[in-house]
């Protein structure tokens, strides 16, 4: 059976999700981190031709599903918060058959084998426990071809450590590993990491890594 803890459950609530965007991609700083991000994510997806179908796990607000669908790649939206994707589906609607949209839970994904031909996961690594990290590692190993896009939050940088501080107060648990224990996570999954891209070298804690299934 899955487990539940908050980074799975916080984001069913229909007022976090309503106020996403606006709380993180508004202002000049989450602009910069929009644009950045289509930027590693396109770079990374440099390997997959256009056209092909990839599995985008979490969708979210649809943010980045709308951008994939712009660059032309058929995609599967998936998430386990309705609340989420409800604003994915406003986003992307004109893009008709070449998006859907699937509740999923990336512990259990109800995926046969191989089934796409890369897979994006971006903002979802540091919102689940690390004793759950070769699970999911393990379900990204089974259902793609060959590729998994995927971000992770790195301890040893500047944005890390503040938001470990701030969340001392809130409480608000996160796991942020440093990149040794990533890499040993993703090789014992099976995975060899072809490409590594941090959006802010030493500054901000998100890094892109792409992934070749072995």
């Amino acid at each position: 059976m899955a487990e539940k803890y908050e980074g799975k459950t916080r984001y069913q609530d229909k007022n976090i999700a309503d106020g996403y965007d606006d709380r993180r991609f508004v202002g000049s700083k989450g602009k910069w981190t929009h644009k950045r991000e289509k930027e590693c994510l396109e770079k990374m997806l440099e390997v997959v031709p256009k056209g092909e179908k990839i599995l985008e796990l979490p969708c979210g607000t649809g943010r980045l599903t709308e951008f994939l669908l712009q660059i032309g790649y058929k995609v599967t939206a998936a998430d386990i918060s309705d609340e989420m994707m409800e604003h994915a589906k406003n986003k992307t609607e004109s893009f008709g058959s070449n998006v859907t949209f699937e509740k999923a839970d990336i512990e259990k994904l109800k995926y046969k084998d191989n089934t796409f031909s890369a897979i994006a996961v971006i903002r979802l690594l540091h919102h689940i426990p690390t004793s759950l990290h070769s699970k999911v590692l393990g379900e990204l190993h089974r259902v793609t071809k060959k590729w998994v896009v995927i971000t992770y939050s790195n301890k040893c940088t500047f944005q890390n450590i503040r938001r470990n501080i701030v969340a001392m107060y809130t409480k608000e648990p996160r796991y942020s590993i440093s990149k040794k224990q990533f890499m040993d996570e993703v090789a014992q999954a099976g995975f060899r990491a072809v490409e590594y891209l941090p959006i802010l070298p030493f500054i901000s804690e998100e890094v892109f890594v792409l992934l070749e299934k072995e």
